[in-house]
């Protein structure tokens, strides 16, 4: 009984070990950036009339609020740039006081047409593992554009 219990808690282990990494996401603090810049990525591309910055800082906390507490796991990088290219997307680019020019932003999510959320930053300004939501979130999108008034 024991050797079965104990063989049993070691497979437990290996299997958690072997899973996919899963997070949170999370922020320990929403006013880290002056502008969010909305992009729509149409054919693997985009124009200037599908841009949109948007300052307002009540604005870019609530959009950074949504994101809060969905559940994402870890995706490789090379799956991660078939699912960004597979369709269009919206991506949002959160960026601090100094990087208007650089366009190198803090933080970053796209949201592809079909509600899958991708994540190229664990963290802010931790351009680590990539992340995808562990389910699709299609009313985010909505949500997203209707209250920073996006019409593209």
């Amino acid at each position: 009984m024991k050797k079965w219990l104990m063989s049993i808690l070691v497979t437990a282990i290996i299997l958690a070990g072997c899973s996919a990494k899963e997070e949170t996401i999370a922020f320990e603090d929403k006013q880290f950036a002056s502008t969010l810049v909305i992009q729509k990525v149409e054919h693997n591309a985009s124009t200037e009339e599908k841009t949109k910055m948007v300052t307002e800082e009540d604005k870019i906390e609530k959009t950074l609020t949504q994101m809060e507490g969905l559940e994402v796991e870890e995706i490789s990088q090379d799956s991660f740039m078939k699912k960004l290219k597979s369709k269009s997307s919206y991506t949002f680019v959160f960026l601090g006081p100094d990087q208007k020019e650089s366009g190198k932003g803090k933080y970053a999510f796209t949201i592809l047409e079909d509600g899958t959320i991708l994540f190229n930053f664990t963290k802010v300004e931790d351009p680590g593992s990539t992340m995808i939501s562990k389910q699709k979130q299609p009313e985010v999108l909505k949500e997203l554009k209707n209250q920073l008034d996006v019409s593209f």
